[in-house]
């Protein structure tokens, strides 16, 4: 029962949740020998024309230990299913 339950605020949660633009997937990987240290995220305001949407970008390591972060995507004017 309890399981249940849970299993059901967990789905709700994730359904609520402001949702990743597909458009910062580019920004979330790390070039050649760069392994990713931490993302940074952002959320950009919803609007007329779409919700609240959360971009990241990440930042990567190289193998001598400096971190240099990706560009971070700009906010989408529309929502990003259209």
């Amino acid at each position: 029962m309890k399981l249940g339950r849970l299993l059901v605020t967990a789905v709700l949660l994730a359904m609520l949740a402001p949702r990743v633009a597909s458009a910062s997937s580019a920004s979330l990987k790390c070039p050649g020998r760069y392994s990713v240290d931490h993302f940074d995220s952002k959320i950009c305001p919803a609007n007329a024309k779409r919700p609240a949407i959360t971009v990241k970008r990440a930042c990567c390591r190289n193998p001598e230990g400096k971190i240099r972060c990706r560009h971070m995507p700009h906010c989408p004017r529309r929502s990003p299913s259209d």
